[in-house]
């Protein structure tokens, strides 16, 4: 700007002198000249010199001044970006915070039901009980030669759940509320809910595994309907001892059991494709 005022300062003093030089003469005060037609020369001489030079000067400063518009309104759509990641990384945080909060509370309730509410009898309680229902229950299991169908362990589950029933209920539900919880969390990736999930397997002893297997056997909705998939999903039983299982066949029935749910799963997902089209 200060360059195109002095230009415009040398142009302006240029016409002046260059209108002495051409319309004055010599040893005569221009001031003094009273020559009508002369005094119109002037105005048209200053108006075609002068007039494009200073509309060109104005030109180029309204090009100025829109460019540092849009200088301006790139530098404020950059700090409304800034300003919306950096909102949106808050909200994550704050829901993940939200979610850890939740999960570890979990968590801490369902280690609190094991040691306060799992009882056995009046000397067996806490986490010395999942030890002894699991043995009660492969007992039953292999009572007269052992059981080896789905069927027979529906039959034996539901015999040993209706005894146990007010040990069993908070703590079978306890845990699968922690990993439908984790499940159901859209905020997380995969990679997130199989961290949670893992977290949840490490509390589980080897008895509690084995009972967890032979809920997901279960053809009612709580076990092959809720339990199973999650547990497929999350690879819950990954450290399972097969070893203490009633009959090795029943691991079997359980990797049978995950194929028809993968296949049902497909089969809902092809049925619900081909409705929408």
């Amino acid at each position: 700007m200060y360059i195109m005022f002095g230009i415009a300062l040398v142009g302006g003093g240029f016409a002046i002198w260059f209108y002495r030089h051409t319309f004055c003469e010599p040893n005569i005060d221009c001031h003094a000249l009273v020559d009508i037609a002369k005094w119109g020369q002037t105005g048209d001489f200053f108006g075609g010199i002068l007039n494009p030079f200073f509309t060109f000067c104005g030109l180029f400063f309204v090009i100025i001044t829109i460019n540092q518009n849009q200088k301006a309104l790139r530098q404020n759509d950059i700090e409304l970006k800034k300003s919306s990641m950096a909102l949106q990384s808050q909200i994550t945080t704050a829901k993940k915070q939200q979610f850890e909060a939740s999960f570890f509370q979990l968590l801490s309730m369902f280690n609190g039901v094991v040691k306060e509410h799992l009882v056995f009898n009046e000397k067996i309680q806490g986490t010395e009980c999942p030890k002894m229902l699991y043995a009660y229950l492969l007992e039953k299991l292999q009572y007269n030669g052992g059981v080896s169908d789905i069927k027979g362990i529906n039959r034996v589950y539901a015999e040993f759940h209706e005894i146990c029933l007010y040990r069993l209920t908070g703590y079978i539900g306890t845990l699968y509320s922690i990993i439908k919880f984790v499940d159901d969390c859209d905020e997380l990736s995969d990679e997130n809910k199989k961290f949670y999930t893992n977290l949840v397997r490490s509390q589980l002893s080897k008895y509690e595994l084995g009972l967890l297997l032979y809920i997901c056997l279960l053809t009612s909705d709580y076990g092959q309907g809720k339990f199973l998939p999650l547990v497929k999903k999350y690879d819950l039983l990954k450290y399972l001892d097969k070893a203490t299982l009633a009959d090795q066949a029943h691991w079997k029935l359980l990797t049978d059991a995950f194929a028809d749910s993968e296949a049902n799963a497909v089969g809902w997902a092809e049925c619900n494709e081909a409705q929408q089209k």
